[in-house]
C-alpha cells in the first residue's frame, strides 16, 4: 500500500518529531504526550493525539533507519581505510619496504577480519593468574568442616560486596 503525499509528509513530520524527543531521552509514551504540547501541536488530522502504536510503529521504523545509516556509515568509512592503505601498500613496494608493506597487509587483513584468530587464555576475574575451573568432583572428598569452611568464606565474600 503506498501513501498519498500528504500522508507521507504528515508521517515524515511526525516521525521527525519523534526521533528529535527519542534522541532527547522520553520515552515512547511521554512522546504521546508531548507531540500534542509543541506549537505546531503533531496530532490527528481529528486532533486527536496519536496512540502509542503509531509512536512504537515509528520508533521501530526510524530505529532501522538509523541502523541501516549507521552500518552504511561503517561501509563508508572501511571504503576509505582500505584505499589509504592500498596506497600506503603502494608506495612501501616502491620503496622497496618490507616492514610497511607487511605493516599494512596485518592492518588490512584486521579492518577485513581475515586474519587469523588470536587464542587467548582465560584467566582470574582480575587478570593477574591463569583462571583455574572449579573440580566439583574434590568437593566430595571435603569433610563437613571443610564444607562449612568454604560456606563461611563464601558468605564472607558476598557480603563484603
Amino acid at each position: 500500500m503506498t501513501l498519498n503525499t500528504s500522508k507521507r509528509e504528515e508521517v515524515a513530520r511526525r516521525r521527525l518529531w519523534v526521533g528529535r524527543l527519542r534522541a532527547r531521552g522520553l520515552t515512547m509514551r511521554e512522546i504521546v504526550e508531548y507531540l500534542p504540547q509543541l506549537r505546531e501541536a503533531i496530532v490527528r488530522r481529528d486532533g486527536s493525539a496519536y496512540s502509542l502504536g503509531t509512536i512504537h510503529g515509528d520508533c521501530k521504523a526510524l530505529d532501522k533507519e538509523w541502523h541501516d545509516f549507521a552500518i552504511q556509515a561503517i561501509d563508508e568509512h572501511k571504503k576509505r581505510l582500505l584505499s589509504e592503505i592500498n596506497e600506503v601498500k603502494r608506495r612501501a613496494h616502491e620503496a622497496k619496504d618490507l616492514r610497511a608493506v607487511l605493516a599494512a597487509m596485518q592492518q588490512e587483513a584486521s579492518l577485513l577480519g581475515t586474519d587469523a584468530p588470536r587464542k587467548i587464555a582465560p584467566t582470574n576475574p582480575t587478570g593477574e593468574s591463569e583462571y583455574h575451573p572449579v573440580d566439583y568432583s574434590k568437593l566430595a572428598s571435603l569433610s563437613a568442616e571443610q564444607l562449612a569452611a568454604l560456606a563461611g568464606a563464601a558468605k564472607a565474600l558476598t557480603e563484603g560486596d
